[in-house]
């Protein structure tokens, strides 16, 4: 059924859909698994509420950031661009008036729209037009070099910046013991050499993760079991691969004490081949009988061993590009 709104109707991308009982379950299915997704896509209001409360809740916890810029994306993706963009309005308006009565300044709005709102929007549509997610991540990686550019023209030493900001979290670690006071500069200048490639890989999984969750959405609503496939089954550019073994072995041989470029770059593309990584062990263990039990292990080894199970996914993510695991399984 088309959804009612004092500001309008959506004019929503349909699948096909063969038969009335298709379209039953389709509806089943959506209301069980997408609240959140069907309550945004009842029209303008709906969407913005959803887009501008969680950004807002982004600020005491960033992480639901991710849904703000989600919803967004959602719209973007399945109603178009044009759409999306009445939406953005609406939340930027809502959010000046909340921010500039809560703190009195409008900054963290303007934070919302660069960081949050308007790289998504512009994914949402290219995804939309592309019908390619792994393309779409790709494309992805422009607003990550972005950032870093913005950091390196708009600060005239970043690593300094950097060292000005962390230098009072030392005190800190003197008090817990967690750094001996002969390590503490050396940490200093190690850590903020790399700070800026760690900001933009943040920046980078964060988009990443906004639209994988709002495909999910989509797929939720309107194809249900839809998402997984096309997950377990997506691969990036071998290109990219070559790119990232030459960062990475430029970085390996620079100096560890001076910012440079490339190292920020090698930082940035890891997001990609992670998530590459968790495609291919998706695309794996979706040809198991038990594959619901082994996903479950895979994300609870990812939490317990953080670093050395995300090092590993990566690493897999990378050389699936020439190995191709999930091709080979298939074909044997």
């Amino acid at each position: 059924p088309k959804p009612s709104n004092a500001l309008g109707t959506w004019h929503c991308f349909r699948i096909p859909i063969s038969t009335s009982t298709h379209a039953v379950i389709i509806t089943s299915k959506a209301d069980r698994m997408g609240f959140l997704a069907n309550f945004i896509m009842r029209g303008y209001s709906q969407a913005a509420l959803v887009t501008t409360t969680s950004a807002l809740l982004a600020l005491i916890f960033p992480v639901i950031g991710i849904i703000s810029s989600g919803a967004l994306t959602l719209v973007s993706l399945q109603v178009g661009a044009k759409n999306a963009l009445q939406v953005l309005i609406i939340s930027v308006t809502a959010s000046i008036f909340f921010t500039l009565i809560t703190f009195n300044t409008a900054l963290p709005v303007l934070m919302f729209v660069l960081l949050l709102w308007l790289p998504m929007l512009s994914l949402g549509f290219v995804l939309r037009i592309s019908r390619s997610l792994s393309f779409t991540i790709q494309i992805g990686l422009a607003f990550g070099i972005l950032l870093i550019a913005v950091l390196y023209l708009g600060l005239e030493n970043p690593q300094l910046q950097w060292v000005q900001l962390l230098e009072p979290l030392l005190s800190d670690f003197n008090k817990t013991g967690l750094l001996d006071q002969p390590d503490n500069q050396t940490f200093l200048l190690v850590f903020s050499a790399w700070m800026s490639g760690i900001l933009a890989a943040g920046f980078y999984l964060q988009l990443i993760i906004s639209l994988l969750l709002a495909r999910n959405w989509q797929a939720q609503l309107y194809n249900p079991g839809a998402f997984i496939n096309e997950f377990a089954n997506m691969r990036m550019h071998s290109s990219l691969a070559v790119i990232t073994v030459l960062t990475f072995i430029i970085a390996y041989y620079q100096n560890l004490m001076t910012p440079v470029l490339v190292r920020d770059v090698a930082l940035l593309l890891l997001p990609l081949w992670f998530i590459q990584g968790l495609a291919v062990i998706h695309g794996v263990i979706l040809q198991t009988i038990l594959h619901s039990m082994w996903v479950v292990v895979l994300y609870f080894i990812l939490i317990i061993l953080t670093v050395p199970a995300v090092t590993f996914v990566t690493f897999i993510g990378l050389v699936d590009v020439v190995f191709d695991f999930r091709g080979k399984l298939g074909s044997g």
